[in-house]
């Protein structure tokens, strides 16, 4: 949680903008529910039944998930947003990821998949193709961005000294926690507030939202993640006509 935050503050997701045009994409954003029967919980036991959570039910295939990320700072608006799908087999990783940056007035994206240790971008007029150990590949820092099962794990670690509210919600066979956490113990910054949602669905994982909210370096910034279990599959498109992007760089 730690890292992530801290590269999404710093402008991570900064993309070289000259290379995006209109692309192709629809809405395929994740939005956790957050609606329950909520009730206070004692900050201790909520850690505790979280923490407890059997360790397969986060070793799950693949998730679904929506990252955006809203900065205001010296008359600037900007917001991006990645909606995507992500599958896990041991230390590899396969995704598809439709990505949105609006700034200056201006709406700009692109798609994004890896597959084959290959990242391939369609940005419209141009498409390109970067592999994954480059040295000159722009992306690699996005990587890692896309959540998974140490995201979760690292989330509930970094709560246990941090939590200012606790909440717990039971209907039916969902149950769901909420927590205000102290940004200060999570990203070493006061200035940061973090609320994090838990769902779980007959007693196992089934989705994870986050919101932190603060100001980095003048900037007032909202990032907001949902992440929900995705057990399908992935359909890549023909990547026919993608140039090196190395190549793109020598014009």
């Amino acid at each position: 949680m730690k890292k992530v935050f801290k590269s999404l503050a710093v402008g991570a997701l900064a993309i070289p903008c000259a290379l995006l045009c209109t692309a192709c994409g629809g809405d395929n954003s994740v939005k956790v529910d957050t609606n329950g029967d909520w009730k206070p919980i004692d900050a201790t036991s909520a850690y505790s039944e979280v923490s407890t959570l059997p360790t397969e039910d986060l070793n799950f295939d693949g998730l679904r998930f929506t990252i955006k990320e809203e900065m205001e700072g010296q008359g600037q608006k900007a917001t991006i947003t990645m909606n995507g799908m992500a599958l896990y087999n041991g230390q590899d990783i396969v995704f598809k990821i439709d990505m949105s940056v609006s700034a200056a007035g201006k709406s700009e994206s692109a798609n994004m998949y890896l597959t084959d240790n290959t990242l391939y971008v369609n940005a419209g007029q141009f498409k390109y193709k970067i592999s994954m150990d480059s040295q000159n590949n722009p992306y690699d820092q996005y990587i890692t961005l896309i959540p998974d099962s140490e995201f979760i794990t690292g989330a509930i670690e970094n709560m246990q000294n941090a939590i200012l509210d606790s909440q717990k919600s039971v209907v039916g066979n969902v149950t769901k926690y909420y927590f205000k956490l102290d940004g200060s113990e999570i990203a070493e910054s006061a200035n940061v507030t973090f609320e994090e949602w838990f769902v779980l669905k007959d007693g196992k994982f089934d989705s994870f939202k986050t919101i932190a909210t603060g100001n980095i370096q003048g900037v007032a910034t909202t990032i907001t993640m949902d992440m929900e279990l995705y057990n399908g599959t992935i359909k890549f498109p023909s990547f026919d006509g993608y140039v090196d992007f190395n190549s793109m760089l020598d014009v």
